[in-house]
């Protein structure tokens, strides 16, 4: 990794060996300390690599193989600079470019409030606001504990918050604290018998229509009243007293 590094830094040159005995002005390269890679035989060629410092020592060795070196390309830092320094302005751009993209993405410019239903959501952004957390906001300097902290005592009804920076997003949770509500009045409803061998003596149904046996053994589900006026039903006849409760004859004067 080191190797290729440095590599980059000094520059590549991609030739391409033509001649009779290509091998031959390789192995003089190898025995001169020239750094060569990347050898590959193609059709009446070697290609392969070379430092850019080295070049100029590989031209000698041409005439003594009698072979001829062509530049194929040109790679690593050296050549880099010189098309940057051909185009100043290209490059100028490119950094404002960067510069403008990390100047954008160190803000928050939009913040959005979830889980708010009885609360107006631009009421809570309005106290975000006071606290610091609004579009054009550096992220930087946001403390998503704090926000949470300082909203909860500034608005009573939520009883808990999350702040969420995500990209040039904040994300606020909110919980309401809502106060205990009595279940509404449910009207007129079926009336079922909610265990087993229950003995239902009575039943007066007022409103509704009567719906199963007024008396005797129940079981779980049945007997009750249903929606809907129907009159009063017959008043239940009293039960015959027994002889010794009897009322007894009153005597003559």
């Amino acid at each position: 990794m080191l190797l290729g590094l440095w590599r980059y830094l000094s520059g590549t040159l991609e030739i391409a060996i033509e001649g009779a005995r290509p091998e031959t002005l390789v192995n003089l390269a190898v025995a001169e300390g020239l750094d060569l890679w990347h050898l590959e035989r193609r059709p009446g060629q070697v290609w392969g690599r070379i430092r850019a410092s080295h070049f100029r020592y590989l031209r000698p060795l041409c005439r003594q193989a009698r072979c001829r070196v062509r530049i194929r390309g040109r790679r690593g830092w050296p050549f880099l600079q010189r098309r940057i320094r051909r185009r100043p302005y290209l490059v100028a751009g490119g950094l404002l470019s960067a510069l403008a993209l990390a100047w954008a993405l160190g803000h928050i410019w939009e913040v959005e409030v979830r889980g708010a239903a009885l609360l107006d959501p631009q009421a809570i952004r309005a106290e975000l606001y006071h606290l610091g957390l609004r579009p054009g906001a550096w992220r930087f300097r946001l403390r998503p504990a704090d926000l949470e902290r300082r909203l909860t005592e500034r608005v009573p009804e939520v009883g808990w918050a999350s702040v969420r920076l995500e990209g040039v997003r904040a994300v606020v949770e909110v919980l309401e604290r809502t106060a205990y509500r009595p279940p509404p009045d449910p009207g007129r409803v079926d009336l079922v018998a909610d265990r087993e061998n229950c003995v239902v003596e009575t039943v007066v149904v007022f409103q509704g229509q009567r719906r199963g046996g007024g008396g005797g053994g129940g079981r779980r589900g049945a007997g009750g009243a249903r929606g809907g006026p129907e009159g009063f039903p017959p008043p239940p006849h009293p039960a015959p007293l027994s002889p010794e409760w009897a009322p007894t004859p009153a005597k003559p004067p």
